[in-house]
C-alpha cells in the first residue's frame, strides 16, 4: 500500500511540476502578445471586433 501513496505522491509532484512550467509559458506568452499589439494598435482593434463576435456567437456543438 505504501508503494501505491508514494507513486500517487510522485505522480502528483510532477503534475504540479507540469502545472508550474505551463503557467509560466502562459504568463510569457501573455507579455509577448501585449508587446505585439502596443506595436500595432489597429491589429488589435481588429483583434477585439473579432473576440467580441467569437464570444457573441452561440456554441454550435
Amino acid at each position: 500500500m505504501k508503494k501505491i501513496i508514494d507513486h500517487i505522491a510522485d505522480w502528483l509532484v510532477a503534475l504540479n511540476e507540469k502545472k508550474a512550467v505551463i503557467m509560466k509559458i502562459e504568463k510569457e506568452s501573455l507579455g509577448r502578445e501585449k508587446d505585439y499589439f502596443d506595436d500595432h494598435p489597429i491589429i488589435y482593434k481588429d483583434y477585439q471586433k473579432w473576440a467580441r463576435k467569437r464570444d457573441s456567437v452561440p456554441d454550435q456543438k
